[in-house]
């Protein structure tokens, strides 16, 4: 993806449930990120309560299509959105950190395969366009 390319995301209305621990709500959202209008990548995001501390965990799905415009392929990459004091930060996980298991055909990288993979400046790029376009997840660090 180059960097003249504009990213979309689209929002789907969030979903909440209540913390088992604290009672306070968890927000969790599914996004669908498009590339000059294509289809390119989704992704889940959950928000908890101040009590488990002020980051956001996700899960960036990236998608491969055949020349027939079929899926044929989806890696997804965990990370954390957080506040640094600085800036908000972006750091790749380990599969077992997220709350995303076994999501059908997804293969769902550790850290380090993350860091590796051909498909980590575009999950940079997306995490960077998430904190621009996510309104959820711009108020959450807005209130912090």
């Amino acid at each position: 993806m180059s960097d003249d390319c504009l990213i979309e995301i689209e929002c789907e209305e969030p979903h909440y449930i209540t913390c088992v621990c604290c009672q306070e709500n968890i927000t969790r959202l599914t996004r669908f990120v498009y590339h000059n209008n294509d289809a390119f990548a989704y992704y889940y995001a959950e928000i908890q309560p101040n009590s488990h501390g002020q980051n956001i965990k996700c899960l960036i799905v990236m998608c491969e299509f055949d020349e027939n415009n079929e899926m044929i392929n989806r890696v997804g990459f965990p990370l954390m959105l957080w506040d640094n004091q600085d800036h908000i930060a972006t750091t790749l996980l380990n599969a077992d950190k997220v709350s995303w298991k076994n999501i059908k055909d997804v293969e769902i990288l550790n850290r380090e395969n993350s860091l590796n993979h051909h498909y980590k400046a575009d999950v940079f790029r997306i995490a960077d366009e998430i904190l621009e376009q996510d309104k959820e997840i711009m108020d959450f660090f807005a209130n912090k």
